[in-house]
């Protein structure tokens, strides 16, 4: 970081990553010669960025490029076959905010984002977990990138902020489950393509509240249009559908030393390609205990904690119809210590999350099949 003046500052950087990731699974049926699946994932990645901050009071400016070059190869042992690809990348962004006075901000944004697929997208060889049912990725998916625009308006005080965001991103090579039926065999597959692009219109309201010293809360609403265009693979084929989802976040401090933490998440039904996921939620709660002069803390937290984190899919196309519900088998106790030794560097990477990976956790159009 490098001051240009008295409101002009340089930020550049460097991010080089290395991931190698080996997986090896047998499957046994009785009777029959063992299945194996077994492949490695590389993911190799270099990163450069700069940021250009201009502040002039009321107003500021930042302007950012990050160029990267990414190497993926992903061989699949057990079909002795091994899938390249090598690309470019460039990510641009610029963020405009004006703050009048303290009580007021507006802000705009534009950025552009990736999402990269995950090995069980991409290994080509099927699962035997069901034989009328076969899950097979696609080695030769690409990325999906996104364009998002943002719009905000925050009001903030002491005991509350509220934020209102209007937003609009579009993708293209939008990674998508793709499924077909062999009617000879009765064989239904499911794979991954990428559809030509996606668009989402949103608008998001964020508030969070500060009741005391003991008491935050944080809550959002989300309601969204989101339509696809897969006509590169099929002529009809694609969605259009309005959802919403909402989120809820609490912390109370029921003593020196003693929080307690509830969490909950709602999405509501939503139209894909060829069919309509039904609504989800899900509810964690946390305790966690300070103590040795907060160096030391242990914590107890269970997910999904009314088991309702699953959800039903219905699809239907000229071939046949489809019913089907999957779990995530979320509910889950996890037990935690943690000991810091010394200072801890808390320092937040965020100059690569705004220009970097870009995922949708609730975002199950694409993932269910994985269960």
């Amino acid at each position: 970081m490098r001051p240009l003046g008295d409101r002009l500052r340089l930020e550049a950087g460097y991010k080089g990553d290395l991931n190698v990731n080996d997986y090896a699974q047998r499957y046994e049926v009785q009777g029959e010669a063992p299945f194996l699946n077994d492949f490695r994932y590389t993911l190799q990645r270099h990163a450069a960025y700069g940021i250009l901050n201009y502040d002039l009071g009321v107003f500021g400016v930042q302007v950012g490029l990050r160029a990267e070059q990414a190497r993926t190869e992903f061989e699949q042992q057990t079909l002795g076959e091994t899938y390249r690809k090598d690309y470019f990348s460039l990510f641009p962004s610029v963020f405009l905010s004006f703050r009048p006075v303290q009580t007021h901000q507006f802000r705009l944004s534009y950025s552009k984002r990736i999402n990269r697929p995950n090995t069980w997208q991409l290994n080509p060889l099927s699962d035997l977990d069901d034989p009328l049912f076969r899950r097979q990725g696609n080695p030769y998916l690409d990325p999906e990138y996104t364009h998002a625009f943002e719009f905000s308006y925050s009001w903030i005080s002491p005991a509350a902020t509220l934020t209102l965001t209007p937003y609009y991103r579009y993708t293209v090579d939008v990674i998508r489950w793709y499924e077909s039926l062999d009617p000879a065999t009765g064989i239904t597959t499911v794979t991954f393509r990428n559809l030509a692009s996606r668009d989402d219109w949103g608008f998001e309201t964020v508030g969070t509240f500060r009741l005391g010293d003991r008491l935050n809360a944080f809550a959002s609403v989300n309601v969204f249009r989101v339509t696809t265009d897969g006509s590169n693979v099929d002529t009809d084929y694609g969605s259009d559908a309005i959802g919403w989802n909402t989120r809820l976040n609490t912390t109370l401090s029921v003593m020196p030393g003693l929080m307690l933490q509830f969490s909950y998440f709602y999405s509501s039904p939503l139209d894909v390609e060829n069919g309509r996921i039904s609504g989800r939620s899900m509810a964690d709660l946390a305790l966690r205990q300070q103590f040795l002069s907060n160096r030391a803390s242990l914590s107890v937290r269970v997910s999904d904690l009314f088991n309702t984190m699953r959800f039903r899919v219905e699809r239907e196309d000229a071939l046949f119809y489809q019913r089907f519900n999957r779990s995530w088998n979320a509910q889950q106790v996890f037990v935690t210590f943690t000991y810091n030794f010394g200072h801890q560097n808390q320092r937040r990477n965020r100059r690569w999350d705004e220009n970097g990976e870009n995922g949708r956790p609730e975002d199950v159009e694409g993932v269910f099949i994985q269960q």
